[in-house]
């Protein structure tokens, strides 16, 4: 019986590290993915707006 005991605690030891190495990769994966994303957008032109009048200075 404590063999069985061992293993079920051996094994409930790696579900919450694989979830954090996951966790981790997900999070460079997505990040890189952005910045990627961000860096081949052009840039966006600003319109400056005086008073009420919406047209472009």
């Amino acid at each position: 019986m404590t063999h069985s005991r061992s293993v079920l605690t051996g094994r409930r030891l790696n579900t919450p590290r694989a979830a954090a190495v996951a966790g981790i990769l997900f999070t460079i994966l997505f990040s890189t993915s952005v910045v990627l994303i961000r860096l081949s957008l052009p840039p966006a032109k600003t319109i400056a707006v005086h008073g009420s009048n919406l047209e472009p200075a």
